[in-house]
């Protein structure tokens, strides 16, 4: 017999939302998919996320053993830090994830030395937990259109790069519902009025791509889905009605509406600041008016104050997540540079200078995951990277954008001014 525990929900269709514990209630989600006695996982949480998983398996009747599958919808380790931990306790599953994501899960070396270069050993510890590895043996690499079988039942992974170039969702046709990782937004439930709920767009580094972002959204808009299970956080539409897709689809041109802004915010910036850290306060405020705009038209009853509390880390997030895509989009139409730059950090760095350095800080296997060319994947080495990028000159932004995020990444962390782990490329 189904039931609701303390922090989950059994929702139609044999699926269950559980709420990871991530941060504060209500923020990060997994799913439970039940089908004729047999299971998937789709997004695990983090490492101290998997007690509340087997939980409510055991509260839905399925045994451990009739878990088929463990889906992440990306490696950021809010989605799936907890993946190991929860395939050493189902011993049947497979683990189905991104290509471009798949190593990481095998050795999570790097992203946990990524994570705790910039937050700290202990940080990563309280907020993310044990970080295990999977066996390559039960790992399926997903391609874009396949479909998997749950007890009869077709779950298909679409490729949805915007977010995270390693990152895909996952339609279900049974309840017309699409698992969305962070591709179609997040949505708090504190928000939602009588006017409805409010959907806004993930913009979090390393590797927003705003034209990718939305053609993975019109695609997944496009399906005309009855819901969709967004990972921060829950169902939407939250309470299901005969008119759930076209709610949908208008929450749709809300976020297209919200995705054109924070863009124009972005480029408006990029003309006015050149100084990197003052464009990103500029960004942080911007995103603070846009944001706070919303919110007012839903004629809630938050004060300021809460709403600016509740979207704290996602403001400083997407800012950062922006600042990357503007370094990167820079670089392709800057004019050549005069003979002093004192505010410019690439001023007087050699392009080795800063291929060591990022490859000292994230390591070659997290790097080739950021920016995913051959010479970062397959036997890397500096001089083979140095002949690559200097006749190659998207990558080259690619890897200079990179480079200033770090930078400014490793001053906050000096500053102790951290953000939890988690929701970037990590």
């Amino acid at each position: 017999m189904e039931s609701t525990t303390e922090f989950s929900t059994a929702l139609a269709h044999g699926v269950w939302a559980i709420d990871t514990g991530y941060q504060r209630a209500n923020f990060d989600a997994a799913y439970l998919v039940v089908e004729r006695g047999r299971a998937a996982f789709i997004d695990t949480g983090t490492g101290h996320s998997v007690p509340r998983l087997l939980a409510v398996l055991e509260a839905a009747g399925v045994a451990r053993e009739a878990v088929d599958w463990v889906i992440p919808t990306h490696v950021h380790l809010d989605h799936a830090g907890g993946s190991g931990a929860l395939m050493a306790a189902l011993p049947n599953a497979r683990l189905v994830v991104h290509p471009l994501g798949a190593r990481h899960l095998i050795d999570p070396s790097k992203l946990i030395a990524g994570a705790s270069a910039v937050y700290g050993a202990d940080e990563v510890q309280r907020s993310i937990g044990t970080v295990l590895p999977v066996s390559a043996e039960r790992v399926l690499e997903s391609a874009d259109g396949m479909e998997i079988d749950l007890a009869g039942r077709p779950l298909r992974l679409l490729d949805t790069p915007g977010h995270a170039r390693h990152h895909h969702c996952v339609w279900d046709e049974r309840s017309r519902g699409l698992f969305t990782g962070d591709t179609f937004g997040l949505s708090y439930r504190e928000f939602d009025t009588p006017h409805g709920a409010w959907l806004l767009p993930s913009t979090t580094p390393v590797q927003f791509d705003p034209p990718a972002l939305r053609h993975s959204f019109e695609r997944l808009l496009a399906l005309r889905p009855d819901c969709v299970y967004l990972t921060h956080f829950g169902r939407l539409p939250a309470t299901p009605g005969p008119n759930d897709a076209d709610t949908l689809a208008q929450l749709g041109r809300d976020y297209l509406e919200q995705l054109d802004a924070v863009i124009a915010l972005g480029e408006r910036t990029a003309a006015a600041i050149t100084d990197a850290e003052e464009r990103h306060v500029a960004l942080v405020e911007g995103l603070r008016e846009i944001y706070l705009q919303r919110v007012q038209r839903l004629a809630g009853d938050l004060t300021r104050e809460r709403v600016l509390e509740l979207l704290d880390m996602d403001i400083e997030l997407n800012a950062q997540g922006m600042g990357v895509w503007l370094a990167g989009a820079a670089a392709k139409v800057a004019p050549p540079a005069p003979p002093q730059q004192p505010r410019n950090p690439l001023h007087g760095l050699r392009l080795e200078d800063i291929v060591t350095a990022l490859v000292a800080h994230y390591g070659w296997a997290e790097l080739g995951a950021l920016i995913p060319v051959r010479c970062f994947i397959s036997d890397p080495s500096v001089a083979s990277s140095l002949k690559f990028l200097r006749k190659t000159p998207w990558a080259r932004e690619k890897v200079e954008g990179l480079y200033l995020f770090m930078l400014r990444d490793v001053r906050r962390a000096q500053r102790h001014e951290k953000s939890p782990p988690g929701r970037t490329g990590r």
